[in-house]
C-alpha cells in the first residue's frame, strides 16, 4: 500500500481488545504515533505483534506505552519501529514485556544508551538497532 499522512487520533472507544496483529509497515505515514492508539491496543491485552516499519514516523519510540504499568501487555512478542525517523533515547520499559521475543528499531536517528532493563525481557531473542547513533556499553 501507499497510505500516507498522519494516523487519525480517534476517541479511543474502539474495540481494540480483539486486535492481535497491528501492521502498518511499508506505507508513507508520518507524524507521531498517537499515544491513545497505542494505549488502546496495549490495554486490550491480546496484541502479539506491532509493526510500523518503513514509514516516516517521528518522535520517540513509545516502549513504555506497551510494557509499563496499566499498559503492560503480557502477550506482546514482536515490536518493529525500524526504518522511520524516530529520535532520542530508547525509553526504559522493555523489561516489562515478559514475552517479547523481537525488538527492532534500526535505521532511525536513535541515540543514547541501550536501556539496562532490556536484559529483564527474559524471552528476548533478537534486538536489532543498526544505523542509529546508539553509544555506551553493552551490559553483562
Amino acid at each position: 500500500n501507499h497510505f500516507s499522512r498522519e494516523l487519525p487520533l480517534g476517541n479511543g472507544n474502539g474495540n481494540s481488545s480483539v486486535v492481535q496483529v497491528f501492521d502498518l509497515s511499508s506505507n508513507s505515514f508520518n507524524g507521531t504515533l498517537p499515544v491513545s492508539l497505542i494505549q488502546n491496543l496495549a490495554e486490550g491485552g491480546n496484541l502479539i505483534s506491532f509493526n510500523v516499519s518503513n514509514n516516516s514516523f517521528v518522535g520517540h519510540v513509545p516502549v513504555s506505552n506497551f510494557c509499563v504499568g496499566v499498559h503492560k501487555n503480557s502477550s506482546l512478542r514482536f515490536l518493529d519501529f525500524s526504518s522511520n525517523d524516530f529520535d532520542g533515547a530508547i525509553e526504559t520499559g522493555l523489561g516489562g514485556c515478559s514475552k517479547l521475543e523481537k525488538f527492532r528499531a534500526g535505521f532511525n536517528v536513535l541515540s543514547g544508551n541501550i536501556p539496562i532493563d532490556i536484559y529483564d525481557a527474559v524471552s528476548l531473542i533478537e534486538i536489532s538497532l543498526p544505523l542509529n547513533k546508539i553509544d555506551g556499553t553493552i551490559g553483562d
